[in-house]
Order: C-alpha cells, then structure tokens, then sequence
C-alpha cells in the first residue's frame, strides 16, 4: 500500500504542529518554503523538504505529480491558503477550504455586507478607489484606513485627521493588490477572536478569547496576550446566531473560521473581519491543550481525506471554559545585525511552551518588520502564565553587535491583569 505524502505550504507554528501529528500517523511529510534549512524548524522536522516558494505555484504541482503528493495543506498563512486551493484543485486533492468562503476572507466589504444581511453589527465604512473619490463630511474621526484584500493589520493606520487619512490612502497602495480602500469607523473596545469549527455544514463556536497588545498604537498584533472571555454570554446572546449564519452562506462548511470582533465601551459587539484557516498567530495551537478539538490535527485529516462529522461537534459543550495564554509575534524594534540569541533551550524546557524563531546570530533584520517569531503558551493557572511571562522577559534575548537587545518588550504581567479583568 502507498504511503500517503503530504505537503505543507510554509513553516508557521501551526505547521510544525501539524507535521508532528502527521508523522505520527505513518505520514510522509514534506516542507515547502522560502526559508533555507537553518532558519525553518518545520523543515528540519520534515521527512523532506523544497526550498522553493510556495508561491511558485507551476513549480511545486509539477514537483507534486513527480513525487506523488497525495495531500497539501497550508496552516494559518492567508497568502499560502490561496495557494493551495488552487493546488488541490489542479491536482484533485481534498481541501477543506471553499473557494467562496476565501472570497469572504479577502474582500472585507464584502464580508461587511455579508454580517449586515444577517443582522451582525459591523463598523459604518466607505471604499474607494482614489482619494478624490472621498466624502469629507461623512467621514466621522477616529477611522481605520486598511486594504480591503490583506490581513493581520497589514497596511493598516488610524487616523484623526484629513492629511492622515490621505497618507495611509497611500501606504495601502504600496500593501495591497486590489486598487480598492476600506475606510472604517474606528470601534474603541477590546479585541476577540471567535473561533468556529464546521464538520457537514454545522458550525458551533469552539472559543472566544480576548486579546490585549502591549502597545495598542501598533495595528499590526505583535505581542498579545488572550483568555478564554468572561463575557461569552454576551457574545453568544448577541453575535453567535447571526456569524454562524453568516459564514455559513459565506461558504464554510469544515473545519475552521474566525471571526475578529470588538466589544465596545458601551457593550455592544461588532464584526470586522473573517478567515477561513487558523490565525496566524499561536491560539489555534494553545487552546488544543484545552481538550476539545485540536484545530492542527483536524487540518491534517481534512486533507488526507477524512472528513469529520457533525455529531464530533458535541465535544465543544463538554466541561467548562477555563484558560489562559499567551501568545506573542516577536518583531524587532532595533534594525541591525544578530550578534546572540539566548534563552530558547532553558525556554523549551517549560511543559507546553511552543518556541519558533526564523533568525539565526549573524542574519540582518530591520526594526518594525515582519515578525520573526512566534512564543506561545497556554495554562490554567493564571499565577503560572505570570511567571511564565517574567521568565520569557527576563531570558529570551536577542542582542545586535552593539549589544542592544533587539526585540520588542513583550507583553508584562501588568498589562495581562487588564485582561484577566475583562
């Protein structure tokens, strides 16, 4: 009998997650990325590995007919998702996810109309095409000026005034491959995630976590902390009825979406955007502990074929919601060149800490780019993910030739009370 070979589109936490399960089933495993194999952990716990883009799109079919690919999947990243609906389609191969529902994900208007047709609150907006286009008067300050095609805060700026509004019109020219701008009335609240799980059409929300930055002036999330939310209750009586219905006629039919919320200060939720994968930050990974359904291992038998049932779903009700984590993309603030990384191996000896970085002493970095890595934990111990959060601050280190550490403060014990108080 053939064994059956999958390929995984990117090297992300979720990836490395998803290729230990996979080995465990007596699968062949192969990495495709841009990273050489010094800077991948995914490749290097990979049967096999190609070091090419996954963007190369002709390339990695042929290479799949080649090696009799029998599986592809990508984690969490938006851009390799695209990927490889296309790929499973040339190649018939399962894939979990609806082109439609992908749709959804990369046109935010679109998404925005989709809430407001099943009576989901979202942010008053306007897209446009060209500055010009904009009507001043209707414009109300504070507002998100975004690309309506990206995701994870990419292009993204607040603005409270006019000449703001027209400079960000132009950074999301130079961040987006569609010509149109959403520009959106700015919610002032807490962030959540609502993340869905299907099987057979059927959806049911599998957690609700709230989401703090340690520096809520950077739209782009880099350092977060989250909890299971104390106002589920809430969300459910407001919002839960009308997104499982909205990303159902969106297209979701297995496995998972998410829905990026805010709660406002006067109570009131608000959609504002949605995805048809795992975030691309570490949640997905933490909440598996949480023993309900493991997000990485249900991506890994949609694409080898094994769908999951509706009845599966039951599990969600099952015990009561009681976690903490901490999730965190390490950015740099300091441009340079890596002169020692110290903390990793006394960091992953800690039970149930995930620890990625794609730099290695002697690569050049740029201050406020994209992130290089990912740290990730989950407990139900609040006391222990304090200590767990000094410990990272006070080992992780990575230091230039200057000898300055090089990395953003992650977030503090202080700023995660705040959402343990939420």
């Amino acid at each position: 009998m053939q064994r059956d070979k999958i390929l995984f589109l990117g090297g992300d936490p979720g990836t490395c997650e998803m290729i230990e399960y996979a080995k465990g089933k007596g699968v062949y495993t192969i990495v495709c990325d841009w990273y050489d194999l010094e800077h991948s952990k995914a490749k290097r716990m990979a049967d096999e590995h190609w070091d090419i883009s996954y963007a190369e799109i002709d390339l990695i079919e042929k290479k799949c007919r080649e090696n009799h690919v029998t599986a592809v999947i990508a984690a969490s990243s938006e851009f390799a998702t695209g990927i490889m609906i296309e790929l499973c389609e040339r190649l018939s191969l399962p894939c979990f996810a609806d082109k439609g529902a992908f749709f959804y994900e990369k046109d935010k208007d679109e998404f925005k109309k989709m809430c407001r047709k099943h009576n989901v609150k979202t942010p008053d907006s306007i897209v446009i095409e060209d500055v010009a286009d904009i009507d001043w008067e209707k414009i109300k300050y504070p507002v998100v000026v975004k690309p309506i095609d990206q995701c994870g805060g990419k292009g993204m700026t607040y603005c409270t005034t006019r000449q703001e509004v027209v400079d960000a019109c132009e950074k999301v020219r130079n961040n987006s491959n569609s010509s149109k701008i959403l520009i959106e009335r700015k919610i002032e609240g807490t962030v959540y995630a609502a993340y869905y799980v299907f099987a057979e059409g059927e959806g049911k929300l599998l957690f609700l976590h709230s989401e703090i930055k340690s520096d809520p002036s950077i739209p782009r999330a880099c350092q977060s902390g989250s909890t299971i939310a104390k106002c589920k209750d809430l969300y459910m009586k407001q919002m839960n009825d009308g997104i499982i219905d909205t990303l159902t006629d969106c297209g979701c039919k297995d496995y998972v979406a998410w829905v990026e919320a805010i709660l406002d200060d006067n109570g009131d939720f608000y959609a504002i955007e949605m995805a048809h994968r795992c975030g691309a930050d570490l949640q997905p990974v933490e909440y598996s502990y949480f023993g309900k359904i493991n997000l990485m291992e249900w991506g890994v038998d949609y694409a080898l074929g094994n769908r999951h049932s509706k009845q599966e779903l039951a599990v969600i009700d099952d015990g009561e919601d009681n976690g903490f984590a901490y999730s965190a993309m390490v950015v740099c603030e300091k441009s340079g060149t890596i002169g020692q990384i110290t903390g990793i191996d006394q960091l992953e000896q800690i039970e149930r800490i995930n620890i990625l970085l794609n730099v290695c002493v002697g690569d050049k970095v740029e201050a406020g780019g994209k992130e290089i890595g990912y740290i990730g934990y989950w407990t139900t111990d609040i006391d222990e993910l304090y200590q767990l959060i000094n410990e990272i601050q006070h080992s992780l280190k990575i230091v230039n030739r200057s000898g300055e550490n090089m990395i953003k403060n992650y977030v503090t014990v202080d700023v995660f009370r705040k959402i343990e108080r939420i």
